[in-house]
């Protein structure tokens, strides 16, 4: 079986768009949010031949990209150290769909 590449690398057009709301005020929830989205596509396609939709041409966070879940009345859906974060959810194979 031949071993399968991935296409040149593509920015989602919505991935550096504003957050919905940010908790913090500032841009730590959307550089949190890009940092959490592209370390678990590294996680899961270090080589960029891993985990891969080649029906829908995305890696694993772009399933569920921008998807958030439920918010707090302050706007975060992630507590860390006390701090609030916006951060989106994350494509889980256990339930075939986006997960906190």
């Amino acid at each position: 079986m031949p071993k399968r590449t991935a296409p040149p690398f593509q920015i989602a057009d919505n991935l550096c768009a504003p957050l919905p709301a940010s908790p913090n005020q500032n841009v730590a929830d959307m550089t949190i949010n890009v940092a959490s989205h592209e370390l678990l596509e590294t996680v899961a396609c270090p080589y960029a031949h891993g985990w891969f939709n080649d029906a829908t041409n995305d890696e694993i966070s772009n399933a569920c990209g921008r998807v958030f879940g439920p918010l707090k009345a302050n706007g975060a859906n992630e507590v860390w150290n006390d701090h609030p974060y916006l951060v989106q959810q994350e494509w889980s194979n256990a339930i075939s769909g986006c997960t906190q």
